[in-house]
């Protein structure tokens, strides 16, 4: 394709107060983590050929950043859509928990704990 038939979709746009911490991606998801005044924030992005033309559907975010630090890594990018996630926050010590990323934002506080430390 030539570079002025492509019609690129922006998934994160940096402010003066929000940043981009990272991403990720999963089998059917991109996870796009930001920083928004020090707050975390996660997006989930799935690409769909059908979906008005650019592909990419903003299927769930957290509805507000939240203090905390926050990792989603991928247990395999390719065949599945689990994640390792690991979250800590002032009250809370680090806790490793599975999450199913295809469940977006309800998957963050439906996920199965798996450690925590004390």
């Amino acid at each position: 394709a030539k570079s002025d038939d492509l019609d690129p979709t922006v998934l994160f746009t940096p402010s003066e107060r929000v940043s981009l911490d990272g991403f990720s991606r999963t089998k059917t998801c991109l996870i796009v983590r930001s920083l928004d005044n020090v707050k975390s924030k996660v997006a989930f992005w799935k690409y769909d050929a059908d979906a008005n033309g650019s592909g990419w559907v903003l299927f769930s975010e957290e509805a507000a950043p939240q203090i905390r630090g926050i990792s989603l890594r991928p247990i395999d990018d390719e065949e599945s859509d689990e994640v390792f996630l690991t979250t800590s926050d002032f009250l809370t010590p680090s806790t490793l928990s599975l999450m199913d990323a295809s469940k977006g934002a309800d998957g963050l506080s439906t996920s199965e704990m798996l450690r925590q430390l004390p």
